[in-house]
């Protein structure tokens, strides 16, 4: 298969026929690469969903303070 990708990472989903026929009409069109055209589209939906993904964000870092600080008694119980 193809070689090794660095800082890429592959991925398969499924688009509608119209949004592929668009998609690589503007790929054609612009000389922009399928992948590069994603990354943008990609991010500029993370910029939509900023608020969302901050909240996500921080829940998970409450998360593993939680967890960290659970586990830190424990030790510390087994200690005595």
């Amino acid at each position: 298969m193809g070689g090794e990708l660095k800082n890429r990472k592959r991925i398969s989903a499924s688009i509608s026929l119209t949004n592929y026929e668009v998609f690589k009409e503007l790929s054609d069109i612009t000389r922009i690469p399928q992948s590069r055209l994603l990354d943008e589209a990609l991010n500029d939906l993370f910029a939509k969903y900023e608020n969302v993904l901050a909240t996500a964000y921080t829940r998970s870092i409450k998360d593993e303070i939680t967890h960290y600080k659970k586990h830190s008694k424990i030790l510390e119980e087994k200690k005595r």
